[in-house]
């Protein structure tokens, strides 16, 4: 996570509106991180006001599942196979897992 973000790079994403407000838009992975607000500079040894600190999480819905043996996969009768099902991507990742009936599930744990 970001410790500190640095808004004048990017004021074509971040806004700041209605006096008090940021707006993100789009929010990216980057926008990641800890935020918080603060009143004053902290000039002349005077600290300054702020709020408590929020965590922003971004999700992100993982790629569509494959097979990585392929599309067409051959085998002999009493033969063991192993089918190997991944989906790339996604914060958090999410966890595959094989069931019955030849149907692989997709756990979607980022929603």
């Amino acid at each position: 996570m970001a410790d500190t973000i640095n808004l004048s790079l990017e004021l074509n994403r971040h806004s700041l509106y209605s006096e008090y407000n940021l707006k993100l838009n789009p929010v990216t992975l980057d926008d990641d991180g800890v935020y918080q607000c603060q009143v004053g500079t902290g000039k002349r040894d005077e600290p300054a006001i702020r709020s408590r600190k929020a965590t922003l999480t971004v999700l992100v819905p993982p790629n569509r599942p494959r097979i990585t043996q392929g599309d067409k996969i051959y085998t002999t009768e009493n033969s063991p196979i192993e089918l190997e099902c991944i989906s790339e991507g996604g914060k958090p990742q999410a966890e595959v897992s094989a069931e019955a009936f030849h149907v692989f599930i997709i756990l979607l744990s980022w929603q």
